[in-house]
């Protein structure tokens, strides 16, 4: 008897299995089944019906439920503010070892980390919000690397990067706060580590979007400040910079051209005191006495990219070359500096196998430049110094980049202060 009942409990839950899953399985088939049952004696006409009765009232009470459920889903996604739902982070942590050698008998290996960390959003369709922070042994904007030292010690962690954009229409946008270099440019002149503190305007205009040429034109102007009352008359040292330039594709995209021409305006840099420069790096001209900055920098300065989809049609590696040059039209003597280079695969190492050669070659003269902005590697960093670069970046995996650079440069004022720098990268990003 009791067998009887447990097989009678199990047929009725069967058969409201397959009344309720009508949805998946068709109706014929659950019909079909469950006159088997019947025949078979195992259950009544009327136990199924009075199941599909039970059934269908239930069912009501689950839509609504599911129905509840979805519109609490959707006001909630509704009540959490843009802002939020917005919210994007993102951020890398570089190991390396580094080698450096030079004719002052500086012989030295040491080990560094970077770690930086940023975030954006946006607050709404015009206004975007962004910061990061970073290390660094100290607050020099040309480096955010933390050597390994002191005893174990607790590394810096710095305000990198805090900046609100303003985006009204599509061709005009003004940004403002501490933010990426708004300029197109190598790191010949200004290190890629450097934040601009101040505000940037650009507008664009595209040209023949379906045509067979599509270029895009731009024009960017912003405002800088870099030192506060510097000069003995009191006056601020600040930059002023305008950018002309262009992108165009050529031949549905197989080769693109990008170009920039920059005038950089450092006002009353002459006279000022460098006592005051954090990041003086002593290879600008002084004045007589030593203590102040002999030259103003009206600095202008073309850029030039040119990259290929592939090696002449006949091997599949995109590759390009790239020229810089820069002239300071005060009354300083030693006052151009210009860069040229070229690069073998991908522009942006970022996948599995992913791989980039790229070569160049810089010299800048003593006073083509405001010495505490150039590349902060590039022979002790500042200017007076030439010198060539090679760089050879390979993805062991998504977002795992392995990273060779090698420096060899000199000083062009001096015999010896030539130098080599070797260093050995491992990158992971998020």
């Amino acid at each position: 008897m009791r067998f009887w009942k447990l097989s009678s409990f199990l047929v009725l839950v069967l058969v409201g299995v397959f009344v309720m899953t009508s949805n998946v399985y068709s109706d014929e088939t659950s019909e079909a089944i469950l006159k088997l049952l019947i025949k078979k004696g195992i259950i009544s006409q009327g136990e199924v019906n009075q199941i599909k009765s039970e059934i269908r009232r239930a069912r009501p009470s689950v839509s609504r439920n599911l129905e509840q459920r979805l519109s609490k889903l959707e006001q909630k996604q509704k009540d959490t503010p843009q802002w939020l739902s917005n919210f994007k982070i993102k951020g890398d942590l570089r190991l390396r070892n580094e080698y450096i050698a030079n004719d002052q008998g500086q012989d030295n290996n040491r080990q560094r980390l970077r770690f930086r960390l940023g975030a954006t959003t946006k607050l709404n369709e015009q206004v975007k919000l962004g910061f990061g922070f970073a290390t660094g042994s100290t607050d020099t904007p040309t480096s955010t690397n933390q050597t390994l030292e002191n005893e174990f010690d607790s590394k810096n962690i710095w305000l990198d990067y805090a900046y609100a954009k303003y985006q009204p229409y599509e061709w005009l946008e003004f940004t403002g706060g501490k933010f990426k270099s708004p300029f197109f440019h190598t790191d010949m002149l200004w290190d890629s580590d450097i934040r601009f503190d101040g505000f940037a305007g650009k507008l664009t205009h595209k040209l023949g979007e379906n045509g067979n040429y599509p270029t895009s034109l731009y024009l960017t102007n912003g405002y800088f400040p870099i030192d506060d009352a510097n000069t003995s008359e009191g006056d601020d040292v600040y930059l002023v910079a305008t950018q002309i330039g262009s992108e165009t594709k050529f031949a549905d995209g197989y080769a693109k051209l990008k170009t920039g021409l920059t005038y950089y305006n450092f006002r009353n840099v002459g006279g000022a005191l460098i006592s005051t420069f954090n990041e003086e790096r002593g290879t600008n001209t002084l004045n007589t006495g030593g203590t102040a900055f002999a030259y103003d920098y009206r600095v202008l300065s073309p850029t030039m990219k040119v990259s290929f989809e592939d090696l002449f049609g006949i091997v599949d590696v995109p590759w390009g070359f790239l020229y810089e040059y820069a002239h300071n039209f005060d009354d300083a003597k030693e006052d151009n500096a210009w860069r040229t280079g070229f690069w073998l695969g991908k522009s942006k190492v970022k996948k599995k196998k992913d791989w980039k050669f790229l070569w160049q070659y810089s010299r800048l003269e003593a006073d083509a430049f405001l010495d505490v902005f150039p590349d902060g590697d590039f022979n002790g960093a500042g200017t007076d110094a030439k010198g060539w670069e090679i760089i050879f970046d390979y993805g062991l995996t998504d977002n795992i980049i392995l990273s060779l650079d090698y420096y060899n440069t000199e000083s062009l004022s001096s015999d010896i202060s030539d130098q080599q720098i070797v260093q050995a990268d491992v990158i992971f990003k998020f």
